[in-house]
């Protein structure tokens, strides 16, 4: 996780996940592989490009807050 006005970190593509996952604070993982929970929660403001090498700069509000940069395999959280 990028820390704000911090160096950037490297990013890297993760598979797809359920939308079902974006609304629970916590819920047992399917195939008794544990349990997840929410850590961040939020909004963004901003376009998500189809092509996933695309750069993406969104606004950030919520637990997390700032512009987040996702380019060249790296990620950073700025000031708004």
């Amino acid at each position: 996780m990028p820390q704000l006005n911090e160096a950037a970190q490297p990013a890297a593509l993760l598979p797809n996940h359920r939308k079902v996952w974006l609304e629970p604070r916590s819920a047992a993982v399917s195939g008794d592989r544990g349990w997840a929970e929410r850590i961040h929660a939020g909004n963004y403001s901003g376009v998500l490009p189809k092509a996933t090498d695309a750069d993406v700069t969104l606004q950030l509000e919520g637990d997390l807050q700032g512009c987040l940069r996702i380019a060249a395999g790296h990620c950073s959280l700025s000031n708004p």
